[in-house]
């Protein structure tokens, strides 16, 4: 099996009974994989492999596919059933696969419709193109700062860290940050934009009713985390919104 698998990968899952040398002879071996829901497991070949005698092995393989998406590290597991000496046993084993991530597109990328590789906020989940709102998943309003109505973002609560696999592909990335008018007034905010744990930019302090301020940043790394941090007056009204999020990618 490989080391990792990717999103949607597919691959051929192998393995070997071996009868250890001067040991009595195995017969009617059958061999069966498992793998956690999402991945896909076709059947062994061959289904069954009637003697494996002492110093001689069998090989089953199977097709499996990786789930699409962004896995998460799965682990396989291989039970081979077998008579010897007149009696029925079974042996297991394991593997575990981890995962790469899917890469970002070539050209534009628009940052809201990438999966994520983690996602916190602090009030409620993350918003796809709308606002905080409150606790529940689609209760925000359109994305609005300053009066403006923004089709694309995300919408978030302080604190929060939204998390992106670029792959070393991504060479920029550019948004329009701001608190949203939900919060009525209220609410103040820093934005940061991290790859690979440093720090390329971090915003002053961005107060609700302040019209939207514009990001514009070179980018190289493989993990990208948009952060937001409490203002000047705790997090409790803190609503900000990342609009039009894009990256340019290779």
């Amino acid at each position: 099996m490989p080391d990792t698998a990717g999103n949607a990968q597919q691959f051929t899952a192998t393995a070997t009974v071996r009868v250890p040398t001067g040991a009595p002879a195995t017969r009617n071996v059958t061999a069966t994989l498992t793998a956690p829901e999402g991945w896909t497991v076709g059947r062994a070949t061959p289904a069954s492999v009637g003697r494996v005698n002492g110093g001689t092995s069998a090989v089953f393989s199977w097709p499996v596919t990786a789930p699409s998406g962004t896995p998460v590290p799965a682990d396989l597991q291989v039970k081979a059933s077998f008579q010897q000496q007149g009696r029925h046993t079974s042996v297991t084993d394991e593997r575990i696969i981890g995962v790469v991530p899917a890469l970002p597109p070539s050209g534009e990328v628009e940052v809201g419709g990438l999966p994520f590789l983690g996602s916190v906020s602090g009030w409620g989940p993350v918003e796809r193109d709308m606002s905080n709102g409150e606790l529940a998943a689609g209760d925000g309003k359109p994305l609005t700062i300053a009066g403006t109505v923004y089709p694309k973002g995300l919408g978030v609560h302080a604190e929060s860290d939204l998390q992106f696999y670029l792959g070393g592909k991504c060479s920029r990335f550019t948004a329009l940050v701001g608190v949203d008018d939900e919060t009525g007034g209220a609410g103040s905010v820093t934005f940061s934009v991290v790859v690979d744990g440093v720090t390329l930019t971090t915003t002053p302090v961005i107060r609700a009713g302040q019209a939207a301020v514009a990001i514009d940043v070179p980018i190289t790394g493989d993990i990208l985390d948009l952060v937001v941090g409490g203002g000047i007056d705790g997090v409790g009204s803190d609503h900000p919104d990342w609009i039009a999020p894009t990256l340019t990618c290779s």
